[in-house]
């Protein structure tokens, strides 16, 4: 994981700081499953649905709107240009790097923020099974609170895992005293998160000339 500059900012939660990023401490589970256990997951995931983007609906925000819990949003290389919510989900929202690894995918699918806010929001108490793989997030500008934050992803009262991202040009700026912060990714109180292969770079967090 490559971490720049005014990429992430992190509040109100435990975490210990290492230069400009602070990281949290998780708990490994156990690794051992019963069988039972195995075959209980075996049904949850047939009873999940794929919504394919854009053949289903033509947004990504349309198939997390249509979907339900452990569904997986399943998205086409292409460039989206539209500012996502999970809207308190807790489901997979993937490329076609979710099926076949290949990391091209990442590079080939992206969410552009349009500067029109967070490109990517997740705020409503998702958990560890909300997933958000194998994208390029850029031209965010952040949701504005007291101040502009979280330019690519913003992240408050959940906990959900990135994976194989690369969130880049994307920015927070705030007129007035108060710079904006997490031009990349802010996470907020009561939150974690997990992240596995996330470039962050080339984002900005200041103040409006």
């Amino acid at each position: 994981m490559y971490i720049s500059s005014d990429s992430i900012v992190l509040q109100r939660a435990n975490f210990d700081t290492y230069g400009d990023l602070r990281v949290f401490y998780f708990n490994k589970g156990e690794k051992k499953m019963k069988m039972f256990s195995i075959i209980l997951l075996f049904f949850s995931i047939s009873y999940a649905t794929i919504i394919n983007i854009p053949a289903d609906y033509s947004t990504i925000q349309q198939g997390i709107d249509a979907s339900s819990n452990e569904d997986t949003v399943l998205v086409q290389p292409g460039t989206y240009y539209e500012n996502i919510n999970f809207s308190g989900k807790n489901i997979t929202v993937g490329s076609l790097l979710i099926l076949t690894s290949d990391p091209d995918f990442v590079a080939q699918t992206v969410i552009d923020g349009n500067q029109n806010g967070s490109t990517v929001t997740i705020t409503s108490g998702e958990d560890e099974s909300a997933l958000l793989r194998g994208f390029t997030i850029t031209n965010g500008s952040g949701n504005y609170i007291l101040y502009s934050i979280g330019g690519g992803i913003y992240i408050d009262h959940a906990h959900p895992r990135l994976e194989d991202l690369n969130v880049i040009g994307n920015h927070s700026t705030s007129a007035g005293f108060q710079a904006g912060q997490g031009g990349g990714i802010a996470i907020l109180a009561d939150s974690s998160m997990t992240l596995k292969n996330v470039v962050v770079a080339d984002n900005q967090a200041h103040l409006a000339p």
